[in-house]
C-alpha cells in the first residue's frame, strides 16, 4: 500500500519519456482473486494492469522475491534489469538507473 503512489509516479516519469515504449508495468499481487486486486486498483488509482499471483507463482518461483514490496523490471527476453526491494520513497533516482540500464 505504501508503495503504490510512489510505483504510479515512476510509472507516470516513464509514460512521460522516451521509454514510454520501452517499459511496460504490471504489478503481481498475492490475492487469490480479481475482485480484491481490483478494489486495489481503484484505492490506489494504479494506471497499469494488475495481476493475481495466489501462489506466488511468479514472485517466488520466477524472480525469487523474498517479501513485499519488490520491484522487479525486465526486458521482453526476461532479463532483471532492476530489482527494488522493500519500500523505495525516490522514483526519481529509480527512474534514472532504469533508464542507465536501458541504453
Amino acid at each position: 500500500m505504501d508503495q503504490a503512489p510512489v510505483v504510479n509516479r515512476l510509472y507516470n516519469l516513464v509514460a512521460k519519456s522516451d521509454l514510454k515504449d520501452k517499459v511496460k508495468f504490471i504489478a503481481v499481487g498475492e490475492s487469490d482473486n480479481g475482485s480484491s486486486l481490483q478494489r486495489f486498483k481503484t484505492a490506489y488509482k494504479v494506471p497499469f494492469p494488475m495481476v493475481p499471483d495466489p501462489d506466488w507463482d511468479i514472485g517466488v518461483d520466477v524472480f525469487h522475491i523474498a517479501g513485499t514490496p519488490t520491484t522487479v523490471v525486465v526486458d521482453k527476453s526476461g532479463k532483471v534489469l532492476l530489482m527494488e526491494s522493500g519500500v523505495f520513497d525516490n522514483p526519481a533516482q529509480v527512474f534514472k538507473k532504469l533508464k542507465a540500464r536501458l541504453k
